[in-house]
């Protein structure tokens, strides 16, 4: 019996070695077999790298690739490409990366004439230069990469205009086009507005038909929805250039940073929100369409803004402002700038609350005539509790004005009515190159209230009265009513004058 049950045992150990393996075999089996489903399901969800060529349908390609995915541009032209970047997407150039929103046209001659088929082009109703009418047509036509300019009459075309034939939808030209390289804007934006925390880096960005207020890089900036609105978006080391519009048109919580913004239709950067950054870029002769500045254009325009920090820039000749911040926008930081030449005032802080204008270096600014405190060289208009401190400017001798405040009926905004009151000009050197030109306080109102300037520094080079408050003063007279007591006026060697 007792043999019987030893048998019987050892079958049964048998029976576990043996069954054992095989069942962790299986339950092995089971789990790769589960982990390779899963690879399958979840792979299409992650982010992906793509690396782009030229030729490809990029919109194609980000429309079909998940949020978050990186795409690679080989080296090379991109033309009439439209993205609308999902979140979390990003754009990286290798190479010279070149977007390219306008595509080649051929002319063909009749007579003295040559023209091409263009098609439908928009033109819209806002405010250009006397000497710019035709602005509004909002598709540009490049020659070996320069833009002529629209003319309203064929008969006085030449080599640097082109006519846009409305009625048959063509342009043109009095010059034989052999040999040359024509092609006119198509493609709007080159990155839409479509999504949150989009990064762009080394790329060019070039001759896009982007209409004004509209950025090749950001479309129309924010959306009314709250949703995309190029919120969250990093610009870095991108050079943004030719298109009709504005270069680059952001929204909250976005960075520009080493870019070179230059040659656009319109302005240069634009953007609105919370903590907007813009930093160690170029930003230069933008408004080659002549749009009027006094309504928006020239280097840049940001409107209603939180906490914006305009660092380390480079901004001039511009046609118009050079940095304008303008509607409501509150803590306002513009440090350490240079900005040189631009046809309208250097900085202008516009119907806007609390700011720090300070250590910029701003020269001559402005364009003749010189019409009273208008094209400073920094202007604190109808703007409220704002410090502009150790700051260097120089007015050049026919145009533009020093430091200036300017306080107008200009309504309420979101922080109340929008007066110059309690703002501090302090610690700033002002050179006047010529005998015209002035710091002070332009208030039609008389309501501008508890505005300081003192402990500056006034250079005067060829003499002149260079003061306003509340008309033109004298030097004894502005101080007579309690302006920059501890202030010096010096001549260009730096020896204390009287004027």
């Amino acid at each position: 019996m007792m043999q019987i049950c030893r048998e019987k045992q050892l079958i049964f150990h048998l029976q576990q070695a043996t069954v054992a393996p095989l069942q962790q075999t299986l339950r092995t089996g089971v789990c790769a077999l589960l982990a390779v489903l899963m690879l399958f399901v979840i792979a299409p969800l992650q982010a992906q790298n793509v690396v782009l060529s030229p030729g490809a349908d990029v919109a194609a390609r980000v429309a079909a690739a998940p949020p978050g995915t990186k795409f690679v541009f080989s080296p090379g032209i991109y033309v009439a490409q439209q993205i609308n970047p999902k979140d979390g997407d990003s754009f990286t150039g290798e190479g010279k990366a070149i977007l390219d929103g306008a595509e080649p046209i051929s002319f063909t001659s009749s007579g003295n004439l040559w023209s091409a088929p263009v098609g439908l082009i928009t033109i819209g109703k806002i405010r250009c230069m006397p000497d710019h009418p035709l602005c509004n047509i909002q598709r540009d036509l490049y020659l070996d990469n320069d833009i002529l300019t629209p003319i309203a009459d064929p008969t006085v075309l030449n080599a640097h205009t082109w006519f846009y034939d409305q009625t048959n939808g063509r342009a043109v030209i009095n010059f034989n086009p052999a040999g040359h390289k024509l092609e006119i804007s198509t493609v709007k934006f080159a990155f839409n507005n479509t999504g949150r925390n989009v990064t762009i880096t080394h790329l060019i960005v070039e001759k896009y038909a982007s209409p004004p207020q509209f950025g090749a890089i950001g479309g129309q900036g924010p959306l009314t929805n709250g949703q995309g609105g190029a919120q969250g978006w990093t610009v870095t080391d991108t050079e943004v250039r030719l298109s009709h519009g504005t270069g680059i048109q952001l929204s909250d919580h976005a960075t520009i940073e080493k870019c070179n913004v230059h040659h656009n239709g319109q302005k240069g950067i634009g953007a609105r929100g919370l903590d907007v950054l813009v930093e160690n870029s170029e930003i230069a002769f933008n408004n080659y369409a002549g749009y009027d500045p006094g309504w928006e254009a020239g280097g840049t325009k940001f409107a209603r803004t939180t906490n914006l920090r305009v660092l380390n820039n480079y901004v001039h000749d511009n046609v118009g402002s050079g940095l304008w911040t303008d509607i409501d926008n509150k803590n306002t930081t513009y440090r350490l700038n240079r900005v040189d030449n631009n046809a309208g005032s250097g900085i202008q802080h516009e119907i806007s609350y609390d700011a720090v204008i300070e250590n910029n270096t701003l020269r001559w600014n402005g364009v003749p005539p010189r019409i009273s405190l208008w094209q400073a060289q920094i202007s604190v208009q109808n703007s409220s509790n704002v410090i502009v401190r150790d700051n260097v400017v120089i007015v050049p001798p026919s145009a533009g004005n020093g430091i200036v405040v300017i306080n107008q009926e200009r309504g309420t905004g979101d922080l109340g009515t929008r007066l110059a009151v309690n703002n501090q000009i302090r610690h700033n050197t002002i050179t006047f190159e010529g005998t015209g030109g002035a710091s002070g306080l332009m208030d039609s109102l008389g309501t501008a209230a508890n505005n300081i300037f003192d402990d500056n520094i006034y250079i005067f080079k060829v003499g002149g009265q260079h003061f306003e408050w509340h008309g033109k003063k004298s030097w004894e007279q502005y101080r007579a009513l309690g302006n920059d007591p501890s202030s010096r006026i010096v001549d260009a060697s730096g020896k204390p004058i009287k004027p």
